[in-house]
């Protein structure tokens, strides 16, 4: 956490909301000598305070189940205490919201304030997130690339205070994350999310108890490329741009018929899937995480999943120029749908998904 302190303090103001009573990280959030932070070397002129914020409670935390973990209940109920005080009591217009088992890439702060004005410029954008679920280093090889998202990722993310407005009112008792993913509480917002993730996290024994961890976020590839975001072109992310693009890319690439071998695949290929276990079987094929939140898929957008193909070689993973995409079956497309993907289910196309939802996409964005 020091590190990332250090980096922190240099651009924006920082506040580090501790839950509980531990007295290391007390010490350390209250601290002003610089060694402490790896901050000796630097201009301590430049330097911004830190605000030291502290939730606590009881010892023990009441469950809806006596076999639930209390742990899921005290993390909502700490981020609703920080919600409130950025933006509710400081009416700071924006939040970075960063867990303390992250290291942050060298262009970290660079994509957000990039990031913040993707956040200014599109209202039907949910949040900013600096994670990739399929950002596996056998996955990713592109440094500049970004993607507009369905699917809420976290881990590193920033939301406006507009966002908050919109969801604490119905701020859950636990399992926030996931509540955040469902189609009545996103209404049809979006999340950019980097090909590369700005974040990665080492965080092997959370309250998740290491779900995935060993194959799906212990290789995931933190950026180490210093990109100036303030130079990039960003307007291939615009809604309407992004949907139409995705579009003509679904229909130009080549059609594989089974998944077999499908990581040697050069060029832009596709594969469809029509159900949840045919999605699962997919994803196990490209060795991505098959897991998908109120009948969206993890990194999807209308569906349809981006999967960069390489092979192991001695000196790591090369990637040969083959991208696959799984997308969902029949895909309709449609003329005329103005400022809206061309890309939807048919009305026959079910999900499985959480009760009192009938359809894995939201109507109002399908053409």
């Amino acid at each position: 956490m020091s590190k990332t302190l250090a980096t922190a303090r240099q651009k924006f103001p920082l506040h580090i909301s501790q839950d509980g009573n531990n007295t290391a990280v007390t010490d350390l959030a209250r601290s002003t000598d610089p060694a402490k932070f790896n901050m000796s070397h630097m201009d301590l002129s430049l330097i911004l305070p830190v605000v030291h914020m502290q939730h606590v409670m009881a010892d023990t935390f009441p469950t809806r189940k006596k076999t639930e973990p209390a742990a899921y209940y005290r993390i909502a109920s700490h981020y609703k205490f920080v919600m409130r005080q950025i933006f509710d009591c400081w009416q700071y217009p924006k939040l970075i919201v960063l867990e303390d088992d992250m290291q942050i890439a060298v262009d970290f702060f660079s994509y957000f304030e990039a990031g913040a004005k993707l956040l200014d410029d599109d209202p039907k954008l949910y949040s900013v997130s600096s994670w990739n679920d399929h950002g596996q280093a056998r996955h990713v090889n592109d440094p500049l690339r970004l993607e507009r998202s369905d699917f809420f990722p976290g881990l590193g993310w920033m939301l406006t205070n507009a966002v908050w407005q919109s969801l604490k009112g119905n701020w859950p008792a636990a399992y926030w994350d996931d509540w955040m993913r469902l189609s009545p509480v996103r209404q049809g917002r979006q999340t950019i999310r980097p090909e590369i993730c700005r974040t990665y996290n080492f965080g092997e024994k959370g309250s998740s108890h290491g779900q995935f961890y060993e194959r799906y976020l212990k290789p995931v590839k933190l950026n180490d490329v210093a990109v100036d975001w303030s130079k990039q072109d960003l307007d291939y992310l615009q809604r309407h741009r992004y949907a139409e693009e995705l579009d003509q890319k679904v229909a130009s690439a080549r059609l594989l018929k089974s998944s077999e071998g499908v990581h040697l695949a050069q060029g832009l290929v596709k594969m469809t899937y029509g159900s949840r276990s045919e999605y699962e079987e997919l994803a196990a094929a490209v060795d991505i995480i098959g897991d998908w939140k109120d009948g969206v898929p993890r990194a999807s957008y209308e569906g349809i999943v981006k999967v960069r193909l390489s092979v192991l070689q001695d000196e790591g993973y090369s990637f040969l120029g083959g991208e696959c995409l799984l997308v969902p079956v029949p895909v309709v497309h449609s003329e005329g749908s103005r400022g809206q993907s061309n890309l939807s289910f048919p009305v026959n196309f079910v999900h499985p998904v959480h009760k009192g939802h009938k359809r894995g996409v939201d109507k109002s964005n399908a053409a």
